[in-house]
């Protein structure tokens, strides 16, 4: 028997922004043509080491060309307001502002 695999989408409304999930497949070229269909300043990619390591990252830059990745180490231990404060600092150096378009990729 044949597994077929379908993407599940929600959306999250608080009161003053929503935000989106979605687990699936065929989402990395889901994000490459959100990126160009709305109006961000930027786009900034957060990723798991472990999804790169899976999914290859050759893959998920060509598919994501044009758009800038940190890669988060694997594990528990990340889980800190030292990798928090990490991860603003690149964004600063990225250029990030309040009409960029942050996506976190986890496993």
């Amino acid at each position: 028997m044949d597994c077929i695999v379908k993407t599940l989408k929600t959306i999250i409304k608080y009161p003053q922004f929503k935000t989106g999930i979605a687990i699936g497949t065929g989402l990395v070229e889901d994000i490459a043509r959100y990126g160009v269909t709305q109006s961000y300043s930027s786009m900034h990619i957060v990723i798991d080491a472990n999804v790169v390591r899976l999914h290859g990252s050759d893959l998920l830059k060509s598919t994501l060309s044009k758009r800038t990745f940190y890669t988060l180490p694997s594990g528990e231990k990340q889980k800190s307001i030292n990798s928090v404060a990490k991860l603003l600092r690149w964004l600063h150096d990225e250029v990030a502002d309040r009409r960029s378009l942050l996506i976190a990729i986890g496993g």
